[in-house]
């Protein structure tokens, strides 16, 4: 998986997301390694633990919605079952569809992960 430690950082310190961590059980108060260690040793128990939205950046709401609601009584599936602003996922969704259309495009051209993803 490719990501910008910053950018999860600031993801998962923001309020309703240490709310829910605190919820699944998450020592909030861990570094982003311990938190990502933490994630892996709950995906060992649990195939696809609720709070793994979370890390990919879903909306906080729409992770509580899918726990809350098990999967049920969405009102948008995508790329996530959509609980909260549908206006805004649905948005976020053509985002991500143009983003992958465009890395597939550079790896078919014969670019590689990290000539597309530079690390600094």
């Amino acid at each position: 998986m490719v990501y910008r430690p910053e950018q999860l950082s600031a993801c998962l310190n923001q309020p309703k997301t240490r709310a829910i961590l605190r919820l699944f059980g998450y020592p909030v108060s861990l570094s982003l390694p311990d938190l990502i260690a933490h994630l892996k040793a709950r995906m060992a128990e649990e195939d696809f633990p609720h709070e793994i939205g979370l890390f990919l950046g879903y909306p906080p709401e729409d992770v509580m919605g899918f726990a809350l609601y098990k999967g049920e009584n969405y009102k948008l599936s995508g790329h996530w079952k959509v609980y909260s602003n549908e206006e805004s996922a649905r948005k976020c969704f053509e985002r991500y569809d143009h983003c992958r259309a465009a890395i597939c495009q550079k790896l078919a051209g014969g670019f590689t992960l990290s000539e597309i993803f530079p690390v600094a």
